[in-house]
């Protein structure tokens, strides 16, 4: 109700439905009555019992004084709730007359115990229905992240972009929780649309952020993988700063979470130690991002040996990528070494999955062609590495990533006189 305000009889009025009260008008002929059998004791001489009848009436008069402060309480109460029902309206029209006993009838305690147990009842089904309206919500939602998912693969459709985006924006219209808006930020950052993927990303992330702070073991990993998808993106905008405090906010993250269970998220520490390392190296930090490269392998050759099939593939990325830093401080031997060792674990890999792992090995063919054309001059190796990155190329006309070795190898070539001179690409990583 707030702060309790005091009044007096006649800040409100005459206050008729004080004065015409039964009970007031009891009280108040009980007090007259009682004032004259204390004067008639006091002139009898009676003074023990005119003592004992002055207590009485005291008494009396404090009933009046409570009893008019809880009239003027129940008329602040009536004049702070909203009038809005029939109940309500003829009690308050039999306390304005000071009939308080006839307006307590009227609110009749049976009467008003089952409609509460009809509203509570019907409050349950309502949080019934909501809660189902909320699953089927939900459900739909996943469709449309799906259906989404599948226009990202048409490419014979011109547009394809557009329509999985309106179904991600469908899929957010039903369900707008974190999870769907990270699936579409995903998305837009694959599209390279970042300033929309940003806002995404940054929503999803204030949101696991308050959830991990009740329940840091259930969402503490989500809080870590947006950071590190930011990251991404940031480094993608040249935001290096915001970039670099996210990936290690992550990393601390993953760190504290691998030390209790290593087996789920050494991996992310991992991954996340190898992102660093990549930004680092685009600003020059050499020392920093070796270091966290190496740091990066180790923890991955202790994973493949247990599971060399799962974690091997993660072994082989570390490697082209600590290469093509060591090739960038003119460290040859150790890069040639970490080049090769890569392309040996990536061409195993190819040979039980070459779907899923020749575009790999052109990747650090590539980088080695590049390789054996500047830093450690060998013309038929540089040769052989390109062409094969040529054949597998041509298996792989719908992946932007083969393409683009493709075309380093033509340059590379072209370098060596096969084909029209020109420079090669940068190193693939």
């Amino acid at each position: 109700m707030g702060d309790t305000k005091i009044y007096n009889i006649d800040s409100i009025g005459t206050a008729q439905f004080v004065y015409q009260s039964l009970d007031y008008q009891a009280l108040t002929k009980q007090i007259e009555e009682k004032q004259e059998f204390v004067e008639y004791l006091q002139a009898t001489g009676k003074t023990d019992r005119a003592l004992q009848a002055g207590a009485e009436l005291e008494q009396l008069e404090q009933q009046l004084e409570q009893f008019k402060e809880n009239v003027l309480r129940l008329y602040e109460t009536f004049t702070k709730i909203e009038i809005n029902s029939e109940r309500l309206a003829q009690a308050k029209a039999h306390f304005d007359q000071g009939e308080f006993r006839e307006a307590d009838a009227i609110l009749n305690a049976e009467d008003m115990a089952r409609d509460l147990e009809q509203l509570i009842a019907r409050d349950g089904q309502l949080d019934q229905e909501k809660a189902e309206v909320a699953k089927n919500r939900a459900q739909l939602a996943n469709e449309y992240v799906i259906k989404a998912r599948l226009w990202a693969t048409f490419y014979d459709q011109p547009n394809r972009f557009e329509q999985a985006c309106g179904y991600f924006e469908e899929a957010l219209r039903a369900a707008h929780t974190p999870e769907i808006g990270f699936e579409y930020a995903l998305f837009l950052q694959e599209h390279n649309c970042f300033n929309q993927a940003k806002l995404l990303y940054e929503e999803a992330l204030h949101i696991r952020r308050e959830l991990a702070e009740e329940n840091p073991r259930t969402y503490l990993p989500d809080v870590a993988h947006t950071l590190n998808n930011l990251a991404i993106l940031q480094k993608a905008q040249n935001e290096y700063g915001a970039a670099q405090g996210n990936y290690e906010e992550a990393l601390q993250v993953y760190r504290e979470l691998a030390e209790e269970n290593p087996r789920t998220y050494l991996l992310d520490v991992a991954m996340t130690l190898n992102n660093l390392a990549l930004l680092q190296k685009a600003q020059n930090e050499y020392g920093a991002a070796q270091g966290n490269y190496e740091k990066a392998l180790h923890i991955r050759r202790e994973l493949a040996e247990e599971n060399p099939r799962t974690y091997l593939p993660d072994v082989a990325n570390v490697l082209n990528n600590l290469a093509n830093l060591q090739k960038a401080q003119n460290e040859y031997g150790a890069a040639q070494g970490n080049y090769e060792e890569a392309l040996h674990i990536r061409r195993e890999l190819a040979e039980e999955n070459p779907r899923t792992y020749l575009p790999y090995v052109a990747m650090t063919l590539i980088n080695l062609s590049i390789f054996y054309l500047q830093a450690k001059p060998d013309p038929k190796k540089s040769v052989a590495m390109a062409m094969e990155v040529v054949t597998i190329a041509s298996e792989f006309p719908q992946i932007p990533m083969v393409a683009r070795y493709a075309e380093a190898a033509h340059q590379v070539l072209a370098a060596h006189g096969i084909d029209e001179p020109g420079n090669p690409m940068p190193p693939a990583s």
